[in-house]
C-alpha cells in the first residue's frame, strides 16, 4: 500500500511570531500620527499571512513605565485598528520596557521568535522632585544604554531575533550600535519603517527555514506576499494622506471607542 510510505506534515507561517515594541516618549511626538501609519501597515501585513504578532507601546510617568497594548498574538484583524489610540508622552526607560514586553514572547511556543523595537535611540527617564518619594537613579547616557544593551542581549542569548529601528538623529547613532550591535536600522523618515520591517522579516522568514526545500519555497513566497502586502498598503495610505492632510486624525476619532490596554510596572528605587 503505497500510504505506508506517505507522510503528510503541516508547515505554515505560525512557525514564527513577532513582537513589535514602540518607543512612545515625548520626543516622539512630531512623528506621532506617522507611527501609527507605519505600525498599522506592519499589523495589517502580518494579519494578512497569518503571523501571529503583539504590538506595544511604553513610555515612562513619574516612577512608573507605562506599556500599552494594541493587540494580542492571536487577535484578527479587527484588534489592528485599536494602533489609532497611540499618544507619546514623558520619559523611556528602555530596559525595563524591553524586559517586561519580551515575558510574553518568550513564553510562546513558535520556534522562531522575532522582537522589533521602535525607538529614537535615547533612554532617558530622570525623576526630579517629586514629594515625599525616592528618586530612582537618573537613567540617561551610558548608564541608560548599558542597561538597554543589556536586555537586547539576553533575548537574543535566548533565542530572539532583535531589530533596532533608529528615528533619531545621527548623533545618537553610538549609543543605538551599543544597544543592537550590528542588527539595527537607521531611518531618515520614519515613513520607511514599514519597508526595513519588511525587508527585515523576509530575511528572518528565509533563514530559518528548516523544513526542506519545498517548505523553503512555500515560506519564502509568504515572505514575498508579506512585501507586497505592505508595500501595497504604504501605497494606498500615501495616496490618501496626499488627498486629505486630515486622514490620520479622521481615523484616530472614529476609533476612539476602542479600549486602551494598558499596565503599570513600579520602578524600584536604584
Amino acid at each position: 500500500d503505497a500510504r505506508l510510505f506517505t507522510q503528510t506534515e503541516k508547515q505554515d507561517s505560525r512557525e514564527f511570531v513577532v513582537e513589535l515594541l514602540i518607543d512612545a516618549s515625548g520626543s516622539q511626538r512630531a512623528r506621532q500620527e506617522k507611527v501609527v501609519l507605519q505600525a498599522y501597515i506592519i499589523m495589517q501585513a502580518l494579519s494578512r499571512v497569518g503571523i501571529p504578532h503583539k504590538v506595544m507601546s511604553f513610555c515612562t510617568f513619574w516612577d512608573h513605565t507605562i506599556l500599552q497594548r494594541f493587540r494580542e498574538y492571536d487577535e484578527d484583524e479587527s484588534a489592528n485598528e485599536r494602533i489609532f489610540t497611540f499618544t507619546t508622552s514623558s520619559n523611556n526607560r528602555d530596559g525595563l520596557a524591553i524586559r517586561a514586553a519580551s515575558q510574553s514572547l518568550l513564553g510562546r511556543e513558535e520556534e522562531n521568535k522575532i522582537m522589533i523595537i521602535l525607538s529614537d535611540g535615547r533612554p532617558y527617564d530622570v525623576i526630579m522632585n517629586r514629594p515625599n518619594a525616592r528618586n530612582p537613579e537618573p537613567y540617561f547616557g551610558e548608564y541608560a544604554v548599558k542597561d538597554t544593551g543589556v536586555e537586547v542581549r539576553r533575548l537574543r542569548n535566548l533565542g530572539v531575533s532583535v531589530l533596532g529601528v533608529f528615528v533619531g538623529e545621527e548623533k545618537e547613532l553610538n549609543a543605538e550600535k551599543k544597544i543592537f550591535g550590528k542588527d539595527f536600522a537607521f531611518i531618515r523618515d520614519i515613513s520607511n519603517f514599514s519597508k526595513i520591517v519588511g525587508n527585515y522579516l523576509t530575511k528572518q522568514l528565509e533563514e530559518k527555514c528548516k523544513y526542506g526545500l519545498s517548505f523553503l519555497r512555500y515560506l519564502s513566497v509568504s515572505a514575498k506576499y508579506l512585501l507586497l502586502i505592505i508595500h501595497l498598503y504604504m501605497q494606498e495610505y500615501i495616496h490618501s494622506i496626499r488627498n486629505s492632510k486630515n486622514i490620520l486624525m479622521s481615523f484616530h476619532w472614529n476609533h476612539v471607542p476602542y479600549i486602551r490596554h494598558a499596565y503599570l510596572l513600579k520602578l524600584q528605587p536604584s
